[in-house]
This record gives C-alpha cells, sequence and structure tokens, in this order.
C-alpha cells in the first residue's frame, strides 16, 4: 500500500545544463529531489512553490531548459506496483 501511495504523488520534473548540480542545490535548499533519466525529479510537498524552487536554480546560474508537471495516475501507479510486485516473485523463484 504504501508503493501505491508513494507512486502516486506529484512531482516537476526538471531539466538543467547542470543536473548534479541541480540536485545538490536543491537538495541542501530542502526539496526532496531524486534524478533519473537525465531530469530531476522534485516532489510537491505541502509547503511548494515552484517560483521559490526555479529562484533558487537561477541564483546559482543553473540553466533550466525544462519543467514538467507530472502528477501521478492512480491507475497507472497500481499497474507499476503489481508489475515491481510481479517481478520481484520472479527473480525470487
Amino acid at each position: 500500500m504504501s508503493a501505491l501511495l508513494a507512486s502516486n504523488q506529484n512531482y516537476y520534473l526538471i531539466k538543467t545544463d547542470h543536473n548534479q548540480a541541480a540536485a545538490a542545490v536543491l537538495t541542501t535548499a530542502g526539496y526532496q529531489v531524486g534524478l533519473n533519466d537525465n531530469q530531476l525529479q522534485v516532489l510537491v510537498t505541502v509547503n511548494f512553490s515552484l517560483n521559490d524552487l526555479l529562484r533558487t536554480l537561477v541564483k546559482k546560474e543553473i540553466p533550466i531548459l525544462d519543467v514538467q508537471h507530472q502528477r501521478g495516475d492512480l491507475e497507472e501507479s497500481l499497474l507499476s506496483v503489481l508489475t515491481n510486485e510481479n517481478n520481484q516473485q520472479g527473480d525470487l523463484q
């Protein structure tokens, strides 16, 4: 159940010229950041402000190439969790 809830969260996907540096800057600023597929995945939390996040990157002179909002879809989240569980069970056999 926790995997289903975690996969149903809202994120911003951000591409920059310097993703490693951007991830470090945002993590230091208190954001929950993941790095995958050459983009940052930033969790939207209760007091999240996209303007503040972008301002943080701009102040560090990190060029922002793209920003996309990704909302977790319950159906896709359930399918993803079930697929992962099925793959894990197959690995155990």
